[in-house]
């Protein structure tokens, strides 16, 4: 049965892990060359809980549950230590939310500012709504999914509209990626921050729109419903609609590679972080 209870030590370790960011982070274009001196306190993290009477084999940071035992396997080719049995959340969530949690104390706003979310997760809903209150709106193409009904190739919001965007494997459905980019660049506030994950695989993106059986998608492109495999030249296709993009790597993040294991992150995770 998984234990639901928070182990001796948990939040002493949370607390360990938060405040290297909190001290550290400033504006995400110095994240990369930084975090990795930055974090090298946070090294023995999972050593010191191994040592506690209940030993610490996983903790969730987005719905800071804890347990004895890892994360669940997930995936067609199941990846161990991945679900979160509590949120539900996987290793990109995660990751993603370590990142944003903390940076977004120096990137506020007038207030917390405003977000809007594509693709709308249920657990990280929640918490944007914490965070945001009104300034926050879902949305998907989907009716019933989300707070409002809207495509990414043509949103129906005014120009510079919203501070921060988050749009968490959304792109690699979309045929027109270029115009979706196009109209987040469009309805974010000059300042504002695009937060990007995608599937991706070695250096150069693999598409072809002409494929349209569902099972040649899934042997190409790893899903039936996904028209690309994005390679790291995404980078070059955010930047051509006008963004500044910092790449953001899980090993710079959590540099441990222990922690990343309690925290269930995998390694070389990538998060492209575009500002207007």
């Amino acid at each position: 049965m998984q234990n639901t209870a928070r182990p001796k030590g948990l939040k002493k370790i949370w607390r360990e892990i938060k405040r290297p960011f909190r001290q550290t982070f400033g504006r995400h274009s110095t994240v990369p060359g930084r975090a990795k001196n930055v974090l090298e306190g946070m090294e023995n993290i999972h050593e010191r809980a191994a040592n506690n009477p209940e030993h610490v084999e996983s903790f969730c940071p987005i719905c800071r549950k804890g347990s004895d035992k890892p994360f669940r396997p997930f995936g067609l080719t199941a990846r161990s230590n991945a679900l979160c049995p509590s949120c539900g959340s996987l290793e990109r969530h995660r990751f993603f939310w370590l990142f944003f949690e903390e940076t977004l104390k120096n990137w506020k706003k007038e207030g917390n500012g405003s977000l809007l979310h594509f693709a709308p997760e249920g657990f990280f809903k929640t918490r944007f709504e914490q965070v945001f209150g009104e300034n926050y709106l879902s949305c998907d193409i989907v009716p019933g999914r989300a707070m409002k009904v809207i495509d990414i190739t043509s949103i129906c919001l005014g120009d510079e509209t919203y501070d921060y965007v988050v749009c968490n494997h959304v792109l690699e459905h979309i045929p027109d990626d270029r115009q979706a980019l196009s109209e987040l660049y469009r309805v974010l506030k000059k300042g504002g921050v695009a937060f990007l994950a995608v599937p991706l695989k070695g250096e150069k993106t693999d598409e072809d729109l002409s494929i349209t059986d569902p099972q040649e998608r899934l042997k190409r492109f790893a899903q039936d419903d996904h028209v690309r495999f994005y390679g790291m030249d995404i980078k070059n296709r955010i930047e051509g609609v006008g963004f500044h993009v910092s790449v953001v790597n899980s090993n710079t993040v959590v540099p441990s590679e222990c922690l990343r294991t309690v925290l269930g992150i995998m390694s070389d995770d990538i998060l492209f972080v575009a500002e207007k």
